[in-house]
């Protein structure tokens, strides 16, 4: 199967994505590709990605100030009303979240195209320029892959929590499979969720390392106002990054958003500011858990074409 339709010609990668790793190694070696490529995956996400993370941010923060202003009445409110009332807050939020997977997806199809032509080329043969006439076409494709993932994940966590949590883990792989095989959806899914069968455990605990690496980033970034914030606002805005799949983490988001409706005093405008700024800083640092599920994904492949290696 031709991977690299874009990109034909091979040159020698520092960073060689295709060999096995303990996730140790995933670790290691993501570090060392974004210390090694951090100038154009910079110009790429300054460019296509940023403006829509401040969009999602303002949007984000903007529906958290409106719930914090209308909670006293709605706390004394029948339900009936409340219901009512309160619909047309959560549509909003439902739009937002929404919203935030298609960030997601922009933001992986930056990523993944990159790697797409580092993969192909090698550091060093081609520009961050030459990665953008296929970013929009990988970021449909991504867009649509995360919004199926979604809804299946979304349809285990209906019953139980659990299905939901176990099939946003298998699937976690669909978008880079997508992206890189160039294969529809469907197949995706199904290959996704055959390989990590052969690591699930393993593809947990790098998925899980990336949604600890951004709360870890937003509790540092929200410090100074730790003191004046309750830490349903705090842990609200740490919810964005993608580990096993831009569901999980819209849900973690929306969940404290609620939380924090309730519990959360009058905010002077810069702490709200700087509340959207720490959204989007700590949603940059998913970038963590995409590369983490590239590598994954070479690990598994490998191990599945050949147990014995």
């Amino acid at each position: 199967m031709n991977h690299s339709p874009h990109f034909t010609e091979k040159t020698t990668a520092p960073v060689d994505f295709k060999r096995r790793r303990e996730p140790a190694e995933i670790y290691r070696d993501a570090f060392r590709f974004l210390r090694s490529e951090w100038r154009p995956l910079s110009r790429l996400t300054l460019i296509y990605v940023l403006p829509f993370f401040l969009l999602y941010a303002a949007a984000q923060i903007f529906i958290q100030m409106k719930l914090t202003g209308s909670a006293a009445v709605l706390q004394d409110m029948e339900p009936e009303k409340l219901v009512k009332e309160a619909w047309p807050i959560y549509k909003n939020l439902l739009i937002i979240l929404i919203f935030n997977i298609f960030v997601q997806s922009l933001f992986m199809s930056v990523l993944f195209s990159y790697l797409h032509g580092y993969i192909a080329l090698g550091k060093g043969a081609f520009t961050w320029r030459q990665v953008t006439p296929i970013l929009f076409s990988n970021a449909l494709v991504a867009l649509s892959a995360s919004l199926a993932v979604a809804l299946i994940s979304f349809s285990g966590a209906i019953f139980f929590i659990l299905p939901g949590l176990i099939l946003a883990n298998s699937l976690s792989l669909t978008v880079f499979i997508a992206i890189y095989e160039r294969t529809g959806v469907y197949p995706a899914l199904l290959r996704s969720f055959f390989l990590t069968r052969n690591g699930w455990w393993a593809t947990l605990v790098i998925n899980l390392t990336a949604i600890l690496i951004i709360w870890g980033v937003n509790i540092l970034v929200t410090l100074p106002l730790s003191g004046s914030l309750p830490a349903a606002v705090t842990s609200g805005s740490a919810g964005t990054g993608e580990a096993a799949g831009a569901l999980a983490a819209t849900g973690a988001a929306t969940g404290a958003l609620n939380t924090a409706a309730s519990t959360t005093p009058e905010l002077a405008l810069w702490q709200w500011i700087y509340l959207g700024a720490s959204l989007v800083i700590s949603s940059l640092f998913s970038v963590f858990g995409y590369l983490f599920q590239a590598f994954q994904y070479f690990n598994l492949s490998i191990k599945s074409s050949n147990p014995e290696s």
